[in-house]
């Protein structure tokens, strides 16, 4: 007699053979009355992100890990005294380009610094790359990809620090605990393209249901994250329907359908989301091939109280709550900042996570401060930004820099521009 473990395992095809044709009767069901970008509003034509060529994109040319130039991080020969680094405050050789193309592991570093007339160099690595420090300052350039040779494989950056009592009150070394380029750093990041980086339902989700249909094609991968935004009147830190869920496979939408793409997912959402003519929820990418985040040690420690009563009662819909006084105002995450008219950041497909330090003047996720006209370098394109403590892009000083294709989720104020004056 089958055991019951083979039983299950001649089980298994079947059902999951059971589910895709299940869902696609329904795709065939629902085809007619899919939401489209055509279809997705009554009174006005939403504007329309021009198609990405994903193909271009993810070409590898000129690609800085390929540089003749380059020496090892790895290997002794390339440090002064003949020892690799195994910890401590770091500072890379003079007018040297120095590779990293392999993991340095769960160590901590201290202060890593680029010198002027130095590069950082991440290389690929299928296995994935991490770096722990508490801080890097870049007066030479940090590089991991480039604009036409964005970085395929995973790269971790994690920046690592407790929050100080006097935070709020004290001025600290913009390094601490964030990658700071100033004079004439560059911060160069690129990883892969996905696009697009945020879609809208074409059909309405209901609880249970372990599949999205899109209205935009996209190229999103199996084990990365989604949030599936709430379409409900109340969103607060008490009660709301914003979901993160991990893709398990992505599929175009039946031909004529007006359906851009099928998402299945690897569990079931648990709340409704709406798809109306005049409204649909939208489904953002959070994952990308290049994250730099805070460490656990970011997390607030004053965020037991998620909310107060609303002490003149509910004012509509059984909102009767507010957020409580004097909480959630110790998170201390990395940051990133490009600072001075001679400084360069070019950031794009990278993950932003645990990012920002609350109430801690010009430590944002990502900050580009008195860069001035020279802003026309520098950009913020296709990533995301999640988990923030202390808003997501603040432009101070910054002329023609450029913002776009951004997914932001879970923040305190998405964009904080600055004076003086300041042009997109």
């Amino acid at each position: 007699m089958p055991s019951l473990s083979t039983k299950a395992g001649a089980l298994f095809p079947f059902l999951f053979t059971l589910r895709m044709l299940l869902t696609s009767s329904l795709l065939m069901l629902v085809s007619s009355d899919a939401i489209t970008p055509a279809t997705s509003s009554e009174l006005v034509t939403l504007a329309e992100p021009a198609a990405a060529d994903i193909t271009l994109a993810n070409t590898a040319i000129d690609c800085p890990h390929e540089d003749d130039s380059l020496v090892s991080w790895h290997s002794p020969s390339t440090w002064p005294d003949g020892t690799i680094p195994t910890g401590g405050d770091v500072t890379l050789p003079t007018d040297a380009k120095v590779l990293i193309n392999q993991s340095l592991g769960l160590t901590v570093f201290g202060l890593i610094t680029v010198p002027p007339g130095s590069e950082l160099v991440f290389g690929p690595n299928a296995a994935g790359i991490e770096l722990h420090t508490t801080g890097v300052l870049v007066e030479g350039a940090l590089r991991a990809g480039a604009e036409t040779c964005r970085l395929q494989t995973p790269l971790t950056i994690t920046m690592h620090g407790s929050r100080p009592p006097s935070a709020s009150t004290t001025s600290r070394d913009p390094w601490q605990k964030g990658i700071f380029a100033t004079g004439g750093g560059v911060l160069d990041l690129h990883g892969k393209l996905f696009s697009r980086t945020w879609s809208r339902l074409a059909a309405p989700v209901l609880p249970g249901q372990t599949h999205l249909w899109l209205q935009h094609p996209v190229n999103w991968e199996a084990g990365q994250t989604v949030v599936l935004v709430s379409t409900e009147l109340k969103d607060s830190r008490d009660w709301h329907r914003n979901e993160q869920l991990t893709v398990q496979s992505v599929s175009p939408g039946p031909s004529g359908s007006g359906i851009g793409a099928v998402v299945m997912l690897a569990s079931a959402a648990q709340y409704h989301h709406h798809a109306l003519d005049a409204y649909q929820g939208e489904v953002g990418l959070l994952s990308r091939q290049i994250r730099v985040q805070g460490a656990e040690d970011s997390e607030p420690t004053d965020a037991t109280t998620v909310a107060c009563a609303d002490p003149e009662g509910p004012f509509s819909w059984n909102v009767d709550t507010i957020p409580c006084p004097h909480t959630h105002l110790t998170g201390f995450g990395g940051h990133v900042m490009v600072s001075g008219p001679e400084a360069t950041g070019r950031v794009s497909g990278v993950e932003l996570y645990r990012m920002g330090q609350t109430n801690v003047l010009g430590r944002y996720p990502m900050h580009l401060h008195l860069l001035g006209e020279g802003g026309a370098r520098s950009y913020v394109r296709d990533s995301a930004i999640h988990r923030s403590f202390y808003r997501c892009v603040s432009l101070h000083g910054t002329s023609f820099a450029t913002l776009s294709h951004k997914c932001a989720t879970h923040r305190m104020h998405a964009v904080l521009a600055a004076r003086p004056a300041h042009r997109l």
